[in-house]
């Protein structure tokens, strides 16, 4: 009687695709890939629901109006919406973005090359921001919304990731 092929008997690379922390691993990616798709297609939802909430709130706390729109954000993001909520968004988008980079590189170095490259990024569009609203330069505001807008999309991850893979590839210790 022939006997069933147990899961240790996978060979080497099938088994490790489907180790337990391997499983969990692309079930976080998937996840995380399914919240930025519902959040990017869901996007005006996401504003007409908070929006209102953040205008109670920053009303109660007597903030106002004051926080809730800003000419520099406005042209940022090319129409009125309440900063906070948009704050919010980018927050939201970013941590997801930056979970998911994690996800999918396998590496210390290739993690911390990616957070480096947000933060650079992140920092410039906001620099650019300031100095674009401080010189009155339009050309500022629209290199800023381009670099905010680029990490604030899935386009950086797309292109992030293999880069980072290839450029940093993770080091076996037969190779050693």
């Amino acid at each position: 009687m022939p006997e069933v092929a147990s899961y240790s008997a996978l060979p080497g690379p099938a088994m490790r695709l489907f180790a337990p922390q391997m499983l969990l691993r692309w079930s976080g990616v998937l996840l995380l890939v399914l919240f930025l798709f519902g959040l990017t297609w869901y996007t005006e939802e996401f504003y007409a629901t908070l929006t209102p909430v953040w205008e109670r709130l920053l009303a109660s706390a007597g903030i106002g109006s004051a926080v809730q729109h800003d000419d520099a954000a406005q042209h940022l993001m090319n129409r009125s919406r309440s900063v906070p909520v948009a704050g919010l968004y980018a927050v939201l988008y970013l941590a997801a973005c930056l979970a998911l980079v994690r996800l999918l590189l396998v590496s210390a170095q290739q993690w911390r090359m990616a957070v480096l490259f947000y933060a650079v990024a992140g920092g410039s569009g906001i620099l650019l921001l300031l100095v674009g609203k401080l010189l009155a330069l339009p050309a500022a505001y629209a290199l800023s919304s381009q670099i905010i807008h680029f990490i604030l999309s899935p386009l950086a991850v797309i292109t992030l990731v293999p880069v980072l893979r290839w450029y940093a590839p993770v080091v076996s210790k037969e190779t050693v």
